[in-house]
């Protein structure tokens, strides 16, 4: 992971995460506008998700250039002192920012799969999950931001001091960050997949609706390096690890840029295949339920006319057959009498 921990390394990646972003997201909304939809909460959610990203890079390049990330900690003490405020303070920000930018991410996702997926029944089982889902996330995101905020107690303040570990849970903070955010990635990016395996589609098309919604796979994967990574530095140490906390803290910065940048560029990703196919994830799913509603009112309609035939049949009257024939009889001798009269002139 030495590329990781270096100053090139890390704005590579912040080049590179705010590139495709800021890419997708432009792309995104031009391919609404194209289609004249209106813009949904999912789409408006990327927006603030997109600027706690730009704040996340601008404090790394901050912190870049002042020093203490991307490079090694000094070994003079006089050097290394002046910059414990900063370095604390800036990674504070990071983990504010990480925070609500993963949980918008995570709610645009949800609220576009309710979009899609959820349409006549707001109340089926796919509805009640992610309304469930949208809760969970929200009280996730109100709870980290106040834990990062009070996680010294009520002296705010103490928590920037850089000498207050005794009073502080900054390692349960941490810990729990990391774990529950590797969960709340990996349970949104496996959620729609029964919904879409369960559509009357071809197994080849569902393989491609299931691919474009697990893109997000590689923000998973991020953030499952970061949770090893930090419950290691957790249980061994930063001088086990990497002997070095600047160069240490900077590989975990380095994954909350990587995680935040590809979670909300693959959270933009569906929407752009109107611009690519002329075809939308909402569109194609909604010819499918059109499709499906069209054979089951043909089925019923064949099945209540058999139905209707049949009852006509067994209920036609006995009396009602019988009169038929009494009368082409009547007919029968009428035409014969008249017959006969004619013959006697």
């Amino acid at each position: 992971m030495v590329l990781d921990q270096t100053l090139g390394g890390m704005a590579s990646v912040i080049a590179v995460m705010l590139f495709f972003s800021t890419t997708t997201l432009s792309m995104r909304f031009f391919a609404r506008h194209r289609q004249n939809n209106s813009f949904g909460i999912d789409d408006y959610l990327v927006i603030p998700a997109w600027f706690c990203l730009t704040g996340l890079c601008i404090t790394a390049i901050y912190g870049m250039v002042r020093g203490f990330i991307g490079v090694s900690s000094p070994t003079d003490p006089d050097v290394y002192a002046p910059l414990v405020a900063p370095f604390i303070t800036v990674y504070w920000a990071a983990d504010f920012l990480s925070v609500l930018g993963l949980g918008l991410v995570r709610l645009s996702a949800l609220f576009f799969y309710r979009r899609v997926f959820v349409v006549t029944r707001r109340w089926d089982a796919f509805g009640i999950i992610t309304t469930i889902w949208i809760i969970i996330v929200t009280l996730w995101i109100i709870g980290f931001l106040l834990l990062e905020i009070f996680q010294c107690g009520p002296n705010v303040s103490e928590g920037f001091s850089g000498g207050a570990s005794k009073v502080c849970l900054t390692v349960v903070y941490l810990e729990a960050f990391v774990i529950s955010s590797f969960l709340l990635d990996f349970s949104v990016l496996v959620l729609p997949i029964p919904k879409i395996w369960s559509l009357n589609m071809k197994p080849s098309k569902k393989l491609a609706v299931s691919f474009v919604f697990l893109m997000a796979a590689a923000g998973a994967a991020a953030s499952c390096v970061r949770l090893v990574y930090s419950l290691e530095i957790i249980t061994l140490g930063v001088a086990v690890v990497s002997k070095d906390r600047f160069l240490a803290d900077t590989v975990l910065y380095y994954f909350l840029v990587l995680e935040l940048g590809l979670c909300l560029t693959a959270v933009n990703l569906p929407s752009l295949r109107y611009l690519f196919l002329g075809i939308t994830p909402e569109s194609a799913l909604r010819s499918v339920r059109s499709m499906m509603s069209i054979s089951s009112l043909r089925s019923n309609k064949s099945t209540t006319t058999s139905q209707k035939e049949k009852y006509e049949s067994d209920t036609r009257s006995p009396t009602v057959e019988l009169a038929t024939v009494d009368t082409r009889n009547s007919h029968r001798t009428k035409r014969d009498g008249y017959e006969a009269e004619l013959g006697q002139v």
